[in-house]
């Protein structure tokens, strides 16, 4: 990871701009501002030491930091309580009483330079998608500067080697601290140093798989393969020849997962997880079905394969064990949040029908073989326009402005590239809106973007259907995780 990635990246065209919004509480005031916002945090033991001890009053007192191991600046403090009362809750798809972008990250955080310099380029970064002029480009550059010595910092780290792999404390922050680095392209929409940073982030996961440290750190390793599969899982949609899993791959994304059993026999409650709810084994088969544009049809065994995957991936989504009866729901976890979560979990399984339809209307259309692409269409239990409607019927139930609402774009973006109905299109637009204003991040600006251009060409060419065309040959390179 080069420091220079800090200022590379795929030019693009101009986004439209987020909707102005007031500042989210408790950023409601400058920098200038930073010390009076802080006035009252102190812990009356350590007055005399304004660097000691931070009491944050959002924060839940199994996550309220011991005293400080290293020194925090104004804008630091500043951006610490940004991200906890903020950024924490938004970062993550599913929330119960704990959250591991609290419970992981502010302990370490408090005694690690590297880590602290990670989460503020990310809170400046996003916070400069609220403000305007001046203060817009401090907080950009607040934000670059902390994320160029982040980068020269970790580099530094993973160049110690063996005293690097001895030191389980220091291999926390490393994992932690490139999942970070990935938020911060998220945010900006760094496309290629985003990709460098999650091979990165998955290379060394797999090294500590096999190590004892390992097994020392379960709930990090645990966490760093959720953020893996979820993102590697979303990207597979715009990414240009997504490689086909492998069976050891795929049984191991979906070990303990909701395929495991039949409805009646799964005895396993599965932990919800952070980034996907109950959704993650769909995120896994979503991979899977992106995948078949990688088979080679000249190969004449390869309809044989295709319909071989089509049919596994059929059966898979006919067990529907992503309902809320097959997780161990997290103390804390409300029935309105459960709920929301089901809807999603929804909408991702109409998402991938919809992607099995796309698939297959592909390989025909490369294949000219009608006959034989139609009997694969029939296995399909719904019709590509019945996904599409399922899909948005159960986005419609998730309400803005709720945590779950952040993982919404992966199948917006799904039902805009797949429909024919201008009205689908607008309802998705108007909801694309609401959460690039609601969660103000870069890839969502982006994405928005593109799909006016995709319905901007199918309006003007009639059914137009080539948006990974456009994708591939343009300068259109997307994050929508």
């Amino acid at each position: 990871m080069d420091r220079n990635q800090a200022s590379s990246r795929s030019r693009k065209p101009a986004p439209p701009q987020a909707a102005s919004l007031k500042p989210f509480s408790p950023v409601d005031t400058a920098w200038s501002l930073d010390q009076a916002l802080l006035e009252d945090v102190r812990c009356p033991e350590e007055e005399e030491d304004s660097n000691q001890c931070l009491v944050l009053s959002g924060l839940p007192p199994i996550y309220r930091p011991r005293p400080f191991l290293i020194d925090m600046s104004g804008p630091e403090r500043w951006l610490f309580q940004y991200y906890v009362e903020r950024l924490s809750g938004l970062l993550v798809n599913a929330i119960g009483h704990e959250n591991p972008l609290r419970s992981l990250i502010v302990p370490r955080l408090l005694s690690s330079p590297l880590l602290l310099q990670t989460v503020c380029a990310v809170s400046a970064l996003h916070r400069s998608s609220y403000a305007d002029g001046d203060e817009r480009t401090t907080y950009q550059t607040a934000a670059t500067g902390y994320y160029v010595q982040a980068l020269a910092d970790l580099r530094d780290l993973i160049l110690q080697g063996d005293t690097l792999l001895s030191d389980s404390g220091l291999l926390q922050i490393v994992l932690l601290s490139s999942i970070f680095l990935c938020k911060y392209e998220i945010i900006k929409d760094g496309v290629t140093s985003w990709r460098r940073h999650l091979e990165g982030l998955e290379s060394f996961s797999r090294l500590l798989e096999g190590d004892a440290w390992g097994a020392s750190m379960p709930d990090i390793m645990v966490f760093s393969q959720s953020f893996i599969t979820y993102h590697k899982g979303i990207a597979s949609l715009t990414e240009q020849g997504v490689s086909i899993m492998e069976p050891d791959e795929s049984f191991q994304s979906t070990r303990h997962d909701a395929f495991s059993d039949t409805l009646g026999q799964n005895t396993y409650l599965q932990a919800v997880d952070p980034y996907m709810g109950f959704s993650r084994s769909l995120i896994v088969l979503l991979r899977r079905v992106m995948g078949l544009l990688s088979f080679k049809l000249e190969d004449g065994r390869v309809l044989p394969r295709v319909k071989l995957e089509i049919k596994s991936i059929v059966d898979l989504l006919s067990r529907r064990n992503w309902t809320a009866e097959h997780f161990l729901i997290p103390k804390g976890m409300t029935q309105e949040t459960v709920g929301r979560l089901e809807h999603v979990s929804r909408a991702y399984e109409s998402a991938v029908y919809a992607c099995l339809h796309s698939m297959i209307e592909e390989l025909s259309a490369r294949e000219g073989t009608a006959e034989v692409w139609e009997e694969l269409r029939g296995m399909l239990p719904v019709s590509k326009e019945a996904a599409l409607t399922g899909c948005l019927a159960d986005i419609g139930l998730v309400p803005c402005d709720c945590p779950e609402e952040a993982g919404l774009l992966p199948v917006l973006f799904i039902v805009a590239c797949e429909t024919d109905s201008p009205e689908q299109m607008t309802t998705v637009l108007r909801r694309v809106t609401v959460l690039e204003a609601h969660v103000g991040l870069g890839n969502i600006r982006y994405a928005a973007a593109l799909l006016r251009e995709v319905w901007q060409r199918r309006i003007q060419l009639q059914r137009w259907q080539d948006w990974r065309g456009l994708l591939a040959t343009s300068n259109w390179d997307l994050i929508i995780t």
